[in-house]
């Protein structure tokens, strides 16, 4: 029998995956493609590619270039006036420079080291330090070029735990080991550390009422040492928390040189003492005369060492 339209078999391609495929990754594809975040139900569909070639370079990164090229397939026959072929080729261009390969997970070394001498001179009052310890905690490397508190929006190495540091060894020393993404300069998606954040030994967590110290720290800062007059030699032994101002902050917050984050990199914390009793009024402090120097909570002398360590000596980041 002569084939005619009426009888001719109905060849129909295989089912392909379902159209709606893209579901599971909903929350990704409207990360990366906010504008089409209603469509997410159509990425399937032939005309993607012809009409959004670069909606189809999304789906590439998520489901992989396989299945993304047998949709490139499909739609280079279903769009009339495209040369699939030189299109698919300025595609694959086009994807080799949006797309980076993913970070490597690295670890660290970080140390400290004390920078200036332990003591403080103002007239005939001299403050000498014999023991100065700071504890640091929770370390956050940040691509941020502005220090702030609040936010670290890409936090790329940290260091978590609380450590005591000898502020008064000039020498550097390990104080531990830190984790983070190994990082790169130039190009697309450049990957460089300009800032950190930092606390000293207290947090207050999202679920917490008020502040407390972290496991392992005891105090902020313990310096102990002498204040000596022409007249008196008083003991100094004082111990205080700087805490974080509001739940989920970090203390204090720093920016530096732009850094890369590396396998054999070496972090260094360079801590500064002497400007920590810069702004101490040493004449008021000696003038009760009483054999220890009381550090009272709400006194200037507390207030200019928060500030000093929150906000005008911080320490210094160095990265080798």
């Amino acid at each position: 029998m002569k084939p005619t339209a009426a009888n001719r078999p109905v060849v129909r391609a295989p089912a392909g995956p379902p159209l709606n495929d893209g579901h599971r990754h909903q929350g990704a594809l409207k990360h990366w493609a906010p504008g089409y975040a209603g469509q997410v139900k159509d990425l399937g569909r032939p005309w993607v590619l012809a009409k959004h070639p670069a909606l189809f370079l999304k789906r590439a990164a998520v489901f992989g270039f396989g299945r993304a090229r047998r949709r490139a397939s499909t739609a280079r026959a279903s769009a009339p006036g495209l040369r699939g072929g030189l299109l698919w080729l300025a595609l694959l261009s086009l994807a080799g420079g949006c797309t980076e390969s993913p970070a490597e997970r690295i670890t660290f070394e970080v140390r400290a080291r004390s920078e200036g001498p332990p003591a403080l001179t103002q007239g005939e009052a001299t403050l000498t330090l014999t023991r100065a310890a700071l504890t640091v905690s929770a370390i956050y490397l940040c691509a941020s070029s502005t220090a702030s508190i609040d936010l670290c929006s890409e936090a790329r190495g940290e260091m978590l735990p609380a450590v005591v540091v000898d502020a008064l060894d000039p020498n550097p020393i390990r104080i531990g080991e830190g984790e983070g993404f190994e990082g790169r300069r130039g190009g697309q998606g450049d990957r460089v550390l300009r800032s950190a954040q930092l606390s000293y030994g207290v947090q207050w967590l999202l679920t917490a009422a008020r502040p407390a110290l972290a496991p392992g720290a005891q105090a902020s800062l313990h310096l102990e040492g002498s204040l000596e007059t022409a007249t008196t030699l008083q003991r100094v032994n004082w111990r205080l928390e700087v805490a974080p101002t509001a739940p989920g902050r970090s203390t204090a917050a720093v920016t530096f040189a732009p850094a890369v984050l590396r396998r054999d990199a070496v972090l260094t914390l360079v801590l500064t003492p002497a400007a920590w009793l810069a702004q101490l009024d040493l004449a008021s402090l000696a003038e009760r005369g009483e054999d220890e120097v009381a550090l009272e909570p709400d006194s200037p002398a507390h207030s200019a060492l928060v500030q000093a360590l929150t906000s005008s000596a911080p320490p210094r980041f160095e990265f080798r």
